[in-house]
């Protein structure tokens, strides 16, 4: 990698960048998470669409939702989030989460601490690219936003959620992001986790995210 001018990120050492003279950069990923698996009418369907970086807003942007107890044989619920980054889509997931939760507010704790993980993980690759990020929200559709951002202090609906899940009261008592609230409607994660019209799909395929 490094004959051909690529620079290990230390952010995470399975990425490398390399910045060219105009200023652009090629990023490589290097390892392999998930296999993606699609039926042939499914991408004949999509075939028009495809992710667009773009635009000289490079701030980073984050939606996440959830499902409680999506998982009908288990119990378990869903998490689904998405990063937008210039206009165009970075990363996005939708999975399970590894334990039961017993309240709606510890589905939604469990949601937004993954989707903190990752914000902070794409800020640390964007500001080695030298692109600083400040004041990045990560919004969502629940009172919990507004809930958390105004009493950090433990409470009796959240004592028995696991400590792990406590991490984002700390990136958020240091400033690393904000919690926003933002209308169910303009909710991008809302497609992992709900069953959304076509017109809905439409909708978020068109907005202007930059």
């Amino acid at each position: 990698m490094n004959e051909n001018d690529f620079s290990r990120c230390q952010s995470d050492h399975c990425v490398y960048f390399r910045k060219n003279s105009d200023g652009d950069f090629i990023i490589l990923l290097l390892y392999v998470d998930y296999m993606l698996v699609a039926r042939s009418k499914w991408l004949r369907g999509t075939s028009k669409y495809c992710l667009n970086l773009g635009g000289s807003n490079l701030s980073l942007q984050g939606f996440v939702d959830s499902d409680m107890t999506g998982d009908l044989d288990g119990g378990r619920s869903t998490t689904g989030y998405v990063f937008i980054v210039g206009g165009g889509v970075v990363s996005w997931i939708l999975k399970l989460q590894p334990v039961v939760a017993l309240s709606t507010i510890e589905v939604e704790y469990i949601a937004i601490t993954e989707g903190s993980k990752e914000m902070i993980w794409l800020q640390g690759i964007l500001e080695e690219l030298g692109r600083n990020q400040q004041d990045n929200t990560l919004w969502r559709d629940s009172q919990i936003a507004i809930h958390l951002e105004n009493n950090l202090a433990f409470h009796s609906r959240t004592k028995h959620i696991q400590l792990r899940y406590h991490f984002i009261r700390s990136v958020l008592e240091d400033g690393s992001l904000k919690l926003g609230k933002i209308h169910t409607s303009e909710n991008a994660a809302n497609m992992f986790t709900k069953v959304i019209s076509e017109a809905e799909v439409e909708h978020f395929l068109n907005f202007d995210w930059s």
